[in-house]
Formats: C-alpha cells, sequence, structure tokens
C-alpha cells in the first residue's frame, strides 16, 4: 500500500488499543442497557476486532452471549477469507490490464499475466481449516450422541 513503518505501527497500536477497551466497555454497557444475551454476543461478535477478545467479553455476559459471540466472529472470519480472495483476483485482473495497457502505450513488453497460483498464494489457508473442522463435526458429532464421548462433549 507504500504506507511508512510508522504510520503501520500507529494504525496497529490504535487497533490494539480499542480492541483491549472494547473487551471490557461493550460487555458492562449492554449489561448496563439490559440488552439480551444473544443480541449482546451478536453485537460484540461482529464489532470487536479479535477472536480471543470476542470470547472473553461475551463471558463477562453469560455463556449464550459467548456461543453467539464465537459463531458471529467464525462466519466474519470465514467470510474475511472468501472476500480476501476476491480481491486479489480483482487485483491481479487490474494489474494485468493495467499493464497490457502500459505496453500498447510505451511498446514495452512486461510479463504480469493472470495466474491461478497467484490465487492460491493469497487465498487465506484458514477458510480451509474451518470448513474440514466445520465437516468432521457435522458428521462426527451425531454419529457421538448418547454415548459417554458424546457426554464428554
Amino acid at each position: 500500500v507504500g504506507s511508512s513503518s510508522t504510520n503501520v505501527s500507529l494504525s496497529i497500536s490504535v487497533v490494539a488499543l480499542f480492541t483491549a477497551v472494547f473487551t471490557f466497555v461493550q460487555a458492562y454497557f449492554a449489561m448496563l442497557v439490559g440488552m439480551d444475551d444473544r443480541v449482546a454476543g451478536a453485537w460484540i461478535g461482529s464489532s470487536v476486532d479479535q477472536t480471543g477478545n470476542v470470547v472473553a467479553s461475551a463471558a463477562i455476559i453469560s455463556e449464550e452471549a459467548t456461543e453467539v459471540a464465537g459463531i458471529v466472529k467464525i462466519v466474519l472470519n470465514s467470510g474475511l477469507g472468501i472476500l480476501v480472495t476476491a480481491i486479489a483476483f480483482w487485483w491481479q485482473t487490474r494489474q494485468t490490464t493495467q499493464t497490457e495497457t502500459d505496453e500498447e502505450n510505451t511498446g514495452t513488453n512486461t510479463t504480469n499475466k493472470f495466474s491461478l497460483l497467484f490465487l492460491w498464494d493469497s487465498f487465506p489457508k484458514f477458510v480451509l481449516g474451518y470448513i474440514a473442522c466445520s465437516t468432521i463435526l457435522t458428521i462426527v458429532l451425531p454419529l457421538l450422541e448418547e454415548s459417554p464421548e458424546g457426554e464428554a462433549l
């Protein structure tokens, strides 16, 4: 993006500061105004930055708020993976089009072709982990119902 390391450090510091503050402020504010636990969990899950902070914040309210917040955060993280892949695809096609236009205008020949390997490199692999875990749990949990192993879960 071309930002200086000072600007990047400042941005990260501001996000970390507000994440730490809102971990506590949002939970107590939700309780203060009498927000329903599920609504509070969804609010916290969608607005607190780090997954660990989401769980900690929602746990202040209740177990139900924690479950809802965790689900919302996982859905947002998974959606982020898909969005990042779409942006990477768009970015590469834009760069390829721009290179072709520059070649026509300057007469130079720069190789910058579209590559699926670029998309694979840009794709956040954690999304595959979410899908794999969800698939495994969807298959295994019903098989464990009413068994000692299932009770342990």
